[in-house]
């Protein structure tokens, strides 16, 4: 009784190898099959259709903003100290920059307000550049199918009258700001 136990057993051992074998087997013959028919995308498509890219609106446009001042504005210091607490280098914090902004604006606005010293990071003390505000109009030009100018007037006392606008351009699937263009409003 134990003997026909055992080989009832490795007998249905054996039919789940055979059974999950041919499973697979069918399931590579309809992936070659859509592969060869073209329903699915080739390594020559890895540009997203214009379809698939999501159009960029206000509220992401001031998502990014929001995103980009609280990441290079608005870091965590240790102490009393203009030391960053999250990054030891100017490298460090452009990479953790790189999925809202493009290289070359994290650079020069890192640049602009951080120094390196003794393997630390320090922002230098001094006023940020504008920023488009939520509680303001802005307008959105589009300059072509990967690049919007999103821009604001605004006034302040140690500005005065300013326009802001922000370049937005699709990149690695997804909208970063690529550029900043501020200019006095006589």
């Amino acid at each position: 009784m134990l003997l026909f136990k055992r080989s009832s057993v490795i007998m249905l051992l054996l039919a789940l190898v055979l059974i999950t074998g041919c499973v697979n087997s069918n399931e590579q013959v309809v992936e070659k099959h859509e592969k060869s028919a073209g329903d699915t995308p080739t390594e020559k498509e890895d540009k997203p259709l214009e379809a698939d890219k999501e159009p960029l609106t206000q509220t992401r446009a001031l998502e990014i903003e929001a995103a980009f001042f609280d990441q290079l504005y608005t870091p965590e210091t240790v102490g009393k100290t203009n030391e960053i607490k999250a990054y030891q280098s100017k490298e460090a914090l452009i990479e953790a920059t790189l999925a809202i902004a493009s290289r070359e604006l994290v650079t020069q606005h890192v640049d602009d307000y951080y120094r390196e010293e003794d393997g630390s990071l320090y922002v230098v003390p001094k006023d940020g550049p504008a920023k488009l505000l939520s509680d303001l109009p802005v307008s959105i030009n589009r300059v072509d199918e990967d690049t919007y100018h999103v821009s604001q007037q605004n006034e302040n006392e140690l500005r005065g009258p300013y326009i802001l606008t922000v370049e937005f351009s699709w990149i690695d699937d997804a909208w970063k700001m690529t550029d900043r263009i501020f200019e006095v409003d006589n």
